[in-house]
């Protein structure tokens, strides 16, 4: 097997043409990536997302193979959403996400058998921790309490819980037939508030038109049962949580150029905002 040149999180070999061994042990951690708390690590999530939910619901990938700690899965020659700059195709995926939440939620016997994170306040206590340990001023904590009990107000669903651009791999279609969509990396897949995955979707340097067209249509594809504001309020306290994680990664670490982006800054905008 060789090693895989776009790894992501942990050690991708390829096994065979069209086929992918991801290796979910601590030792194939790839070293650039954003060091998480001991608590989110969990190396049989992912296989079992896979072998319990995701393969029998035709979510992500194709599953050939699993074990205790590792996924063979077929390799999808698609780009990341990320490299896709037209904003009709994101709001297409955006509404993608809202059905496949759907899906996922109706699951509940099958996501059982998965060692699923729960987004609750001791988890977010803690990144809020160690955000403020890297420096984050006490303002923007105090807003991230009030955005977590916001968050844990909401109702809970499955969640991705890493939905970012770049683990989305999309075929566009006609804007109006919307895309394929395979979500990948599930390492953090857990129960939660959904805008927890929105505001990962919707992240970067958006104007707010277009962010806001992709949010409504996760909304309302979703009947979401908030009206406008508190939408809009919801999401907001998402954004900031996500904020605060990137702040409380490890204060040495550096996110790779192609996906920097000022989170303190926008953790200071959405601060005032809530």
């Amino acid at each position: 097997m060789t090693t895989y040149p776009y790894s992501s999180t942990h050690r991708l070999e390829v096994v065979s043409a069209g086929r992918l061994r991801k290796d979910l042990s601590e030792s194939a951690r790839m070293t650039h990536v954003s060091p998480r708390p001991d608590v989110l690590a969990d190396p049989t999530r992912e296989p079992a997302a896979y072998r319990h939910v995701l393969g029998p619901l035709g979510i992500g990938p194709r599953l050939w193979d699993s074990g205790h700690d590792w996924v063979t899965l077929e390799h999808l020659d698609a780009p990341e959403l990320w490299q896709i700059g037209n904003v009709e195709v994101w709001v297409a995926v955006a509404a993608w996400v809202a059905r496949m939440h759907t899906t996922l939620a109706r699951q509940r016997e099958r996501c059982r058998r998965v060692p699923l994170l729960t987004y609750d306040a001791k988890l977010f206590g803690l990144w809020r921790d160690r955000a403020a340990a890297n420096g984050l001023n006490s303002s923007v904590v105090d807003a991230h309490r009030r955005a977590s009990a916001r968050l844990l107000g909401l109702p809970r669903t499955v969640l991705h819980g890493d939905l970012y651009a770049s683990n989305l791999l999309v075929e566009p279609t006609q804007p109006t037939q919307g895309a394929q969509v395979w979500p990948i990396d599930w390492e953090l897949m857990g129960v939660g508030p959904a805008v927890v995955d929105l505001a990962a979707l919707t992240a970067g340097s958006w104007s707010e038109d277009a962010r806001w067209r992709m949010a409504r249509a996760y909304f309302d594809t979703a009947r979401y049962p908030r009206s406008e504001s508190q939408r809009r309020g919801d999401l907001c306290a998402a954004r900031l949580h996500l904020c605060v994680q990137w702040i409380g990664a490890a204060a040495e670490w550096t996110s790779p150029a192609v996906h920097r982006h000022d989170w303190l800054a926008e953790a200071d905008e959405m601060a005032a905002a809530l």
